[in-house]
């Protein structure tokens, strides 16, 4: 669900409940959300909204965002990304709103591409993520150590370290139910056989890092994009008020702490952690925790991460 923290952005809450020791279930949590004209082109109508998704889906399921993870709670989830392993442990980037405040790892069983279901076993909150995305959308950042290597879903994600995102192709990658623009998010799209989904946009805000970081106000260190319509009629908050593609897209609740990737130097990295948003209709804007700003305190956490841009 969607949880407003002003009139002007909603930030993409969803809270995992603490898990069985014995099962694991999915509950359908909204995903994202694309142009009407994609939608009907590619299938959907109302007596089969799922099937306007399939072009959709197979963006998601291409082998470079093999690395996404979905977090499975008992009654949510959520997303993130499989950014490598050591010896023992297997380490998930993700957002810090999708926990409870002083939660811990055990919120969620962690479920790879291949379908292998991980334990997560510690859970790391950036220092600066004090629940209010309102000031710190940039910061909203976690990493789950899980309970043994990730195995059989090809290679990490490469993260991105680097300033050039402004006006570069973004792909959100995310899981859980969908909608369109006219619609917002909607049960009735959801694919239960193919919970992961990506759309596509253009960063068209970067917002820099405040140094010091302020008590009270907007800390920085956020990529954003909008949500346009086919004809440009929607409300324009950044660039051209056009589709970039017909994959245009914008981030839903349950994509929180998955990743928004592009292509730099003949790779796919990750250069923001979904974390925020306004609404799920046309005119939409989506914030990304920007990785590139944090490359620090990720390196901090799990060194072996593995960076590109730099």
């Amino acid at each position: 669900m969607l949880s407003c923290f002003s009139s002007q952005r909603l930030t993409l809450v969803l809270v995992g409940l603490a898990l069985a020791t014995t099962s694991f279930f999915v509950r359908p949590v909204p995903g994202v959300v694309i142009l009407d004209s994609a939608w009907r082109k590619h299938g959907g109508n109302a007596d089969n909204k799922p099937a306007g998704f399939a072009k959709h889906i197979a963006l998601a399921n291409q082998p470079q965002f093999r690395a996404t993870i979905q977090l499975v709670g008992e009654s949510a989830g959520a997303s993130g990304t499989w950014i490598g392993n050591d010896a023992k442990h297997g380490y998930v980037l993700t957002a810090g709103h999708n926990f409870t405040k002083g939660g811990n790892a055990t919120e969620y069983a962690y479920v790879a591409t291949d379908g292998t279901t991980y334990k997560g076993v510690e859970l790391i909150v950036h220092p600066a993520w004090n629940g209010d995305n309102n000031t710190r959308t940039g910061y909203d950042f976690a990493i789950v150590v899980l309970d043994r290597p990730v195995r059989g879903v090809g290679q990490p994600a490469l993260l991105y370290a680097g300033s050039d995102e402004m006006d570069r192709l973004c792909t959100i990658v995310g899981y859980g139910m969908r909608g369109t623009g006219s619609s917002g998010e909607q049960a009735d799209y959801y694919d239960d056989d193919n919970p992961k989904a990506a759309a596509q946009n253009l960063i068209e805000n970067v917002t820099e890092a405040v140094k010091p970081l302020p008590s009270d106000e907007d800390g920085g260190n956020y990529l954003g994009i909008d949500f346009d319509k086919e004809d440009g009629s929607a409300k324009n908050t950044y660039g051209d008020p056009t589709p970039v593609n017909e994959y245009e897209g914008a981030l839903g609740s349950g994509d929180s702490g998955g990743s928004c990737w592009m292509e730099y130097d003949r790779q796919w990295c990750v250069i923001g952690v979904n974390a925020n948003g306004d609404t799920s209709t046309y005119g939409a804007v989506s914030y990304f925790a920007r990785v590139s700003g944090e490359v620090a305190w990720i390196k901090s956490v799990f060194p072996g991460a593995k960076f590109i841009g730099n």
